[in-house]
């Protein structure tokens, strides 16, 4: 249902499937699929992975998980519609958390978004699509706000490093409209620049 992005670890393919707001998982042998991480409603709740009963609260949610990434310890999860960045673990006994987003909002956590770089609890993204993981560092296609930023994980910090303002500008001097996928190799980003 709407899946956007896969993801490899070990011998298990991960797929972000947005329509249903949850994080499935396929053994490469194809033998199951399913539901790995999420209780089905949309919003960006931490927490463990599955809930006991489907869409039960007490358990991770998801909005729109978009794209995928990975350290090989967790699963760094673009979720659009929460405009945030998720963490997956693989080991089960793990519990879903936020690295940058609104998790913590009592209320209103879908609609809390915008422009802002810093420290986690304070930066913001605005319908993120790209999650791409590179020596400690997530780089990400802040797509509505039409700029590459930076996670530094140790550090605890978002930095935009490519892209510019694009408020009382024309068009023509935006570097990126929409940028959404996004990739890293030999030192360089390539980015996906969608519109």
């Amino acid at each position: 249902n709407s899946p956007w992005a896969l993801g490899i670890h070990k011998d298990d393919l991960y797929i972000a499937m947005a329509g249903p707001n949850q994080i499935w998982k396929m053994p490469l042998d194809e033998s199951e699929i399913g539901p790995y991480a999420g209780n089905g409603r949309e919003d960006i709740v931490d927490g463990p992975l599955l809930p006991d009963e489907p869409y039960a609260q007490g358990a991770s949610s998801f909005a729109q998980p978009s794209g995928l990434a990975s350290d090989g310890t967790w699963l760094y999860v673009a979720d659009s519609e929460g405009s945030s960045i998720r963490a997956v673990p693989f080991d089960p006994k793990e519990e879903v958390r936020t690295i940058t987003g609104t998790a913590d909002l009592g209320f209103g956590r879908l609609f809390t978004f915008g422009d802002a770089d810093g420290p986690f609890d304070e930066a913001r993204l605005q319908h993120a699509l790209g999650v791409v993981f590179d020596s400690g560092l997530l780089y990400v296609a802040d797509t509505y706000n039409d700029k590459i930023k930076v996670i530094d994980l140790a550090g605890g910090t978002v930095k935009t490093i490519a892209g510019k303002s694009n408020q009382d500008k024309a068009d023509e001097e935006r570097i990126f409209d929409e940028p959404a996928g996004i990739s890293f190799a030999r030192d360089r980003i390539y980015v996906a620049d969608t519109n």
